[in-house]
């Protein structure tokens, strides 16, 4: 079977009972089988071949992955003058899950991590640089043993994965700790993405060259590939802290990323505008050297917060955020777990930087 070039990464969002739309040719089809694979039956694009040809994808979602992010301050590492931020985490795999957990991706990194060096272009691409920035990107992304991390820059993205997919992946109902990464943005949330393996690594391939180009079938598998990965919230650096520290600016930047949290379904719309109204008058109080007034507005989103999770500053309890309600289930209608966690820490870091912490 001859392999594709790619396989997209992770599908999972898109489910079928039988047959996709209608097709471009009689007898095409995209239908799920009892095992969760796709059986794929199409015309292909070999004019020489007059009969419908098969072949089967099966997704590398068959996981109930989760993942439990936690970020505190290195208090002994700072890069010009701004203090550091650890994150750690521990990936888990449910044991309802039919497939291991081969890798895990973050995105929306947009600076570089502390340890990061960049990729060589032009006349300093040798053989031995380019071992040198990979060691060096790996060592900047600790993991567990079995594991390594690597940075695709070009897609703010970092990811781990293991040296041994079938020996050192994460079999369901097991779990795995050891990621890290350092750096001076403060957190934010992304979608980290999943992508599990029932034996290893299968490569999808066609029999032939595949469909044909006018083919519904071809568009409708590549959608498939595209999205072949499950979700789950995890913070991450992606909030950049001023290189001149302004709070202003700061707590601008903090607002302006929650309100992506309400189309990520961790914050309720109703409770973003209680928060806004204190950010708008802490944003004023720093901006209009009036740090009292800034302090309280801060004080009183951490109040919120508080009120809803009496607990936030307990790292352990997970399930809220991580678990079967995939970290989208709100507090008393309010905000999920990690996206109160993640606030907090940002608010705390905005007073620790201006002395009120």
């Amino acid at each position: 079977m001859k392999p594709l070039n790619t396989l997209g990464c992770m599908a999972g969002m898109l489910l079928m009972s039988t047959a996709w739309n209608v097709y471009a040719y009689p007898g095409e089809s995209i239908a799920l089988d009892a095992n969760g694979d796709y059986i794929i039956t199409y015309r292909s694009s070999d004019d020489s071949i007059t009969t419908l040809l098969q072949t089967k994808f099966s997704p590398a979602t068959k996981i109930v992955p989760s993942i439990q992010s936690q970020f505190s301050i290195n208090g002994e590492s700072r890069v010009n003058a701004m203090p550091t931020i650890r994150y750690r985490y521990t990936l888990a795999n449910g044991a309802v899950s039919k497939q291991s957990i081969i890798d895990v991706w973050l995105d929306d990194i947009p600076n570089s991590i502390i340890g990061e060096r960049e990729r060589l272009t032009g006349a300093a691409v040798t053989k031995v640089a380019v071992r040198a920035v990979r060691t060096a990107n790996e060592a900047a992304l600790p993991a567990p043993s079995g594991w390594r991390g690597d940075i695709i820059r070009s897609m703010s993205r970092i990811v781990w994965g293991p040296d041994d997919y079938a020996r050192d992946s994460i079999a369901p109902g097991s779990k795995l700790s050891g990621f890290s990464l350092n750096s001076v943005d403060i957190p934010g949330i992304s979608m980290a993405k999943f992508r599990g393996s029932d034996s290893g690594w299968a490569p999808f391939g066609y029999p032939d060259e595949g469909p044909a180009e006018d083919s519904a079938v071809k568009e409708e598998l590549e959608q498939l590939r595209d999205n072949d990965f499950v979700t789950r919230p995890a913070a991450v650096p992606t909030i950049a802290v001023p290189t001149s520290f302004n709070a202003a600016t700061l707590l601008e930047r903090i607002q302006t990323h929650v309100h992506t949290w309400i189309g990520m379904k961790l914050l309720d719309p109703e409770f973003s505008a209680q928060l806004d109204t204190s950010f708008k008058g802490a944003i004023d109080g720093y901006r209009y050297n009036q740090p009292k007034m800034g302090k309280s507005h801060i004080k009183t989103m951490r109040a919120l917060l508080k009120k809803a999770y009496p607990d936030l500053d307990n790292e352990d309890i997970v399930d809220e955020e991580t678990g079967n309600n995939k970290g989208t289930q709100f507090k008393n209608g309010m905000i999920a777990r990690l996206a109160a966690r993640v606030l907090d820490f940002d608010l705390k870091y905005v007073l620790k930087q201006v002395g009120d912490e």
